[in-house]
């Protein structure tokens, strides 16, 4: 039996030993980055040898597999690995988690490494990686870090330029394994998080990326593409400012559909209640936009009908009506046309509407 390790790893392999689920963890393992200040080695517990050492351990929650860590030491220590290594986690309590090794590589069984997370009061006090077969455990002292220092030359050699676009295309998913590894060595640099979310459409990797990067404003307009449905707002708008505020950092593909955040803005200041600040994004939308969209001149009419200004609004509500035949619009159009006393052309348009209401069916096809 091993110090820190409670389990014997000769008695059969590892995946004989069932992996503990995220949402049973008394301690989230989905990223640190441990700044280790020293190590001492130890075989069959006894102290060998203690040293200063300056390095990073990496353990990221792997993005694409259930239940599987990654690790990873940047400046690895004879006896330990130089590659990023998948473990799972086996045991855990308030005081420690274990971590064994699984899969294989090439070079070595990962199953021959396993690691130790020393916990007091939620916070990691010591970090132990142990090499099973020969017997060796590194003792880790140092402290958690949400900043890390890269070579721009390494990270350039690192990412081949066709990444950003092959997360996007067909071969999206045989990119994974490099993701996988970029992650686990780069786990603060805010683009590794950005393309992972691109791949997985998940906002916690648009979070980090804009955690570590808050004038990135790629990664908030591909989040604010996930953010759909109600109790949503409050996020959206405040993802919809920072893409406004940050705009002169979008990418230029970004940058075509810019003026469309002005619209959405003004939408959901309607919605809030704030008519005078939705005018505001509306105004800005038509000045900035070459082709306007019929949503954008229902609004503009919507505000135009409460500031009592009827023969605008009709006006804008007539080119929504050009545009698709919406019950909506005839319903608004029927209001304006009865504030300004065209009694007979608001009965006209409250009949359109009432028709389209009944002549929609209850379930849509849809053919793809």
């Amino acid at each position: 039996m091993r110090k820190y390790m409670l389990f014997n790893p000769f008695d059969g392999p590892p995946w004989e030993y069932p992996a503990i689920k995220k949402p049973d963890l008394l301690f989230s393992l989905q990223k640190i980055v441990y700044l280790t200040s020293k190590y001492s080695l130890l075989k069959n517990d006894t102290p060998q040898r203690s040293n200063k050492h300056n390095s990073i351990i990496t353990i990221v929650e792997s993005p694409f597999f259930e239940d599987t860590y990654l690790i990873y030491i940047s400046d690895p220590l004879e006896g330990l690995p130089t590659k990023p290594i998948k473990m799972k986690i086996i045991r855990h309590s308030k005081q420690k988690i274990e971590l064994i090794g699984i899969d294989q590589n090439i070079d070595m069984s990962y199953s021959d490494y396993g690691i130790t997370v020393k916990i007091d009061e939620k916070i990691i006090q010591q970090i132990v990686f142990h090499n099973l077969d020969r017997e060796l455990d590194f003792e880790f002292d140092g402290t958690i870090s949400n900043k890390s220092k890269y070579k721009k030359a390494e990270i350039k050699n690192d990412f081949p330029e066709i990444l950003d676009g092959a997360v996007r295309s067909f071969q999206r998913d045989s990119y994974k394994p490099l993701l996988e590894n970029l992650l686990a060595k780069y786990p603060n640099y805010f683009k590794i998080h950005y393309l992972i979310g691109v791949l997985i459409r998940q906002t916690y990797y648009f979070d980090e990326a804009i955690k570590l990067n808050k004038k990135f404003a790629d990664a908030y307009d591909f989040k604010l593409v996930l953010l759909q449905g109600e109790g949503l707002e409050k996020v959206r708008y405040d993802t919809l400012k920072n893409i406004i505020k940050y705009k002169r950092h979008l990418s230029s593909k970004d940058m075509f559909s810019f003026p469309i955040k002005y619209l959405e803005l003004a939408e959901l200041e309607k919605k809030f209640g704030n008519s005078r600040k939705a005018w505001k994004y509306i105004s800005k939308y038509f000045s900035l936009s070459n082709g306007q969209i019929s949503d954008a001149f229902y609004l503009r009419s919507c505000l135009l009908f409460e500031n009592k200004k009827y023969k605008n609004a009709l006006s804008d509500i007539n080119e929504c009506l050009k545009e698709q035949k919406k019950q909506e619009y005839y319903l608004l159009s029927a209001k304006i046309k009865q504030a300004l006393g065209d009694t007979d052309g608001s009965i006209k348009d409250y009949k359109e509407a009432t028709n389209i209401e009944k002549n929609q069916p209850d379930v849509e096809i849809w053919f793809g």
